[in-house]
């Protein structure tokens, strides 16, 4: 084999060293990327559950608070018992 062929043989070798450590590069990228975006839906998905327990918990007081109404009930009376139980 001549010394040309040789240096060409080379010079292919080191193109795909190149080549891959390319790729690897992108997948550490893609990794880090991916785990973020995991990390973030996770986030938001945690948020919508705190948001749909408020929602709930609203619904809940209002559905109460309306029956009082309805009762002739001491209202203040009612929304003071619902503050305190809010901040617990």
């Amino acid at each position: 084999m001549s010394i040309h062929m040789q240096l060409i043989k080379v010079d292919n070798i080191w193109s795909y060293g190149q080549a891959e450590s390319s790729l690897y590069s992108e997948l550490d990228k893609l990794s880090t990327a991916w785990e973020a975006l995991d990390r973030q839906v996770k986030g938001k998905v945690f948020d919508l559950m705190n948001v749909e327990e408020r929602l709930v918990k609203s619904s809940h007081e209002v559905s109460t608070l309306t029956q009082y109404m309805w009762s002739g009930c001491n209202i203040p009376f009612f929304l003071h018992n619902i503050e305190s139980q809010v901040r617990q």
